[in-house]
């Protein structure tokens, strides 16, 4: 997606989505960690002017209202950032028009993300501080100036959290650019200038999204994609999440699943309307499979209790505790497992329930 020239511009449906997603997660994110924390901090690395063409609101005035609207009484830190002037003022005025408690400190900066966020971590590791939780929405339009060095440095505090739009359309036009400096930008993006194999490899795309994936996961406990694809269907970025916990991670995965029931974690602008008719899977065959993977990660074990699957399940697959029920209800009606009519806290198990101390034997 090329970055818009006019200072305000229409809103895609992928944009929605991807709106949507980061709205789900705020909602669970300020009321979580502001009940427990006596500070916050939510970073906006490309702010955009605030809102599109149509009044829409952008991702600064989104997490705004969200913080408001969540009633915390925790001080929250915003940083907005916006490099291009035009698009920084109108974010500017917009901010301006607002209310905010006296527990909000709004920063709005006119300069590079990259600079900012190494200020912060630069201050932060120079004072030896252990930051507050801080969530930092990282969208920009191409591949500049998000370097994973710094990315690497803002995870490698435990409570922070990371939601990046990578680019991969454009990254993939522009790998073998024969300017050094536009190659230059990727390699900082993607931690490493090795990327012979990716030029050769038969999906470029699937190719660079797993790199960037593994990356994440050398820094990171917890990641999670969400592929959204542009008018076309062709893939256009990944909505990348890393977390160190597994609280946000699961949060995270609802937000997904809200966008997209059928487990996919794909959005198109192209079919949005009607997004069955492109799913591989339906979600029963999703529910086969986890059913799958549990029998297997199980298999031959006791007196397994159902926290400890539900750990399994929300911590290494897309599922949720729910999806979870479902594949353990089904395998029990086809006696692939036998639940013990009693807990492990000694109480007689409610018929087709599932609690966490509820015991399953795995044939």
């Amino acid at each position: 997606m090329p970055t818009p020239s006019p200072p305000l511009w229409e809103i895609e449906p992928h944009t929605k989505a991807k709106h949507a997603i980061l709205s789900e997660y705020l909602k669970a994110w300020f009321q979580i960690l502001g009940r427990n924390n006596l500070k916050v901090g939510f970073i906006d690395g490309f702010g955009g002017p605030g809102r599109y063409l149509h009044g829409e609101p952008g991702s600064p005035l989104i997490a705004l209202d969200i913080a408001i609207k969540s009633g915390i009484s925790s001080k929250i830190l915003f940083q907005f950032v916006e490099e291009n002037k035009e698009r920084f003022q109108y974010l500017k005025n917009e901010i301006a028009e607002l209310k905010f408690p006296p527990s909000f400190e709004i920063s709005i900066k006119n300069e590079s993300f990259a600079n900012i966020l190494s200020s912060i971590l630069d201050y932060l590791e120079r004072n030896s501080f252990t930051p507050s939780p801080i969530f930092a929405f990282i969208d920009p339009f191409g591949f500049k100036d998000v370097p994973f060095s710094l990315i690497q440095r803002l995870l490698s505090f435990e409570r922070c959290e990371v939601f990046i739009n990578f680019m991969v359309d454009s990254i993939n036009r522009w790998l073998e650019h024969p300017e050094d400096g536009i190659r230059s930008h990727i390699y900082a993006l993607l931690g490493s200038d090795d990327t012979h194999s990716i030029i050769h490899s038969e999906n470029r795309v699937i190719s660079l999204r797993n790199m960037y994936e593994d990356r994440l996961r050398g820094v990171a406990k917890f990641v999670l994609p969400f592929e959204m694809k542009n008018k076309q269907d062709r893939t256009q970025f990944f909505l990348f999440f890393a977390s160190n916990h597994r609280l946000g991670h699961i949060k995270m995965k609802e937000a997904m699943w809200r966008i997209d029931e059928n487990g996919d974690f794909s959005f198109s602008d192209a079919s949005h309307r009607k997004q069955s008719i492109f799913r591989d899977f339906d979600l029963e065959q999703k529910i086969r499979s986890l059913q799958s993977d549990i029998l297997q990660k199980f298999g031959g074990c006791t007196c397994v209790p159902s926290r400890t699957i539900q750990q399994y399940v929300e911590d290494e697959t897309i599922f949720l505790r729910k999806h979870m029920i479902k594949a353990l209800k089904i395998a029990e009606e086809e006696n692939k497992i036998f639940v013990r009519p009693t807990t492990s806290d000694g109480k007689t198990r409610r018929k087709n329930s599932f609690s966490e101390n509820t015991l399953v034997d795995f044939c």
